[in-house]
């Protein structure tokens, strides 16, 4: 765990886990809903794997941390069209400009990686219909 730590005494956003997974092939940062306070004070690694800090809002991903991290895959965890807007394109450029492969679950759905396979990474909506489709618990189609 890289955050918090107890004496710095965050609250908010900043209070977020910050979790380093790592196997013998694999690197894997799950960054929470930090914001660049956070991440200027983080010594993190280059990795495989980046769930996204907060959601992709412009008041994260700094250009340090996103050069310190380069992840192969970013994921951004946000709702389809959320009211706050996020992933903001601004985030998302600095993240292509490392050479990460963008994920976002408002367009994949659920998101599968594995240390395994680090090279590759697997959405639900490229795969089949959610179940409720299948089972036919679609809801009725009111014109809008």
């Amino acid at each position: 765990m890289l955050h918090p730590s107890a004496e710095l005494g965050y609250s908010g956003n900043n209070a977020s886990c910050v979790v380093l997974i790592e196997t013998a092939s694999a690197r894997a940062l799950l960054a929470g809903d930090i914001e660049r306070l956070v991440e200027k004070r983080l010594d993190a690694p280059a990795v495989d794997l980046l769930l996204v800090p907060h959601h992709g809002g412009l008041t994260s991903s700094s250009v340090r941390f996103v050069a310190a991290t380069r992840p192969r895959f970013a994921v951004v965890t946000a709702g389809f069209r959320n009211r706050f807007g996020h992933p903001h394109p601004s985030v998302l450029e600095r993240y292509r400009d490392v050479g990460a492969h963008i994920v976002s679950t408002a367009a994949a759905g659920a998101v599968r990686w594995s240390s395994a396979r680090p090279d590759a990474i697997g959405v639900q909506r490229g795969v089949q219909s959610p179940y409720w489709r299948l089972k036919g618990y679609a809801a009725p189609f009111d014109g809008s």
